[in-house]
């Protein structure tokens, strides 16, 4: 029998709200490999690492998911000074939307087609797609929206203190 992810959802318990506690042997996880955290040196599945709680409402238009709430916790990280640890607080509204990833895909071949021929190496990506999660099935996985919010959550160089 395969175990569920707790950060699924089952499109057909749509409208819904949860309540999901992240905890810090994931958030480890998630920021393995950050030179902000690896310069702590701390253990692979580090409970100290951080936390997350989200609390989200989730509700189905057509074939789109949309998740509202928010998120709150911690991450902890590197000073980019001393290479002490410095605890990044989070906290952030959401607003995100989740599309079956063929109707993404429909989307991003249209834009690769369009874009031929420009010299610009990079891809520029419009606001509106920012938060924009794909989906597959009839399960929405919460987890990518949960890795995001602890890689983006903190500063480029944290400090401990001012000086």
């Amino acid at each position: 029998m395969v175990e569920s992810s707790p950060y699924t959802v089952d499109v057909r318990e749509l409208p819904c709200h949860r309540h999901l506690d992240v905890p810090g042997v994931f958030v480890a996880k998630v920021l393995a490999g950050l030179p902000l955290r690896d310069a702590l040196e701390a253990p692979a599945e580090d409970p100290a690492a951080g936390a997350l709680a989200l609390d989200i409402d989730l509700h189905v238009d057509g074939t789109s998911v949309f998740v509202t709430g928010k998120a709150a916790g911690h991450v902890v990280v590197g000073c980019g000074r001393c290479v002490g640890p410095v605890r990044i607080a989070i906290t952030e509204a959401l607003r995100v939307t989740f599309m079956p990833r063929s109707e993404l895909a429909d989307d991003t071949d249209a834009a690769a087609s369009a874009g031929e021929g420009d010299d610009d190496p990079g891809q520029e990506v419009a606001g509106a797609d920012l938060d924009l999660f794909p989906y597959d099935g009839e399960t929405i996985d919460l987890e990518p929206l949960i890795r995001e919010l602890l890689v983006l959550a903190g500063p480029y160089a944290p400090l401990c203190r001012e000086d």
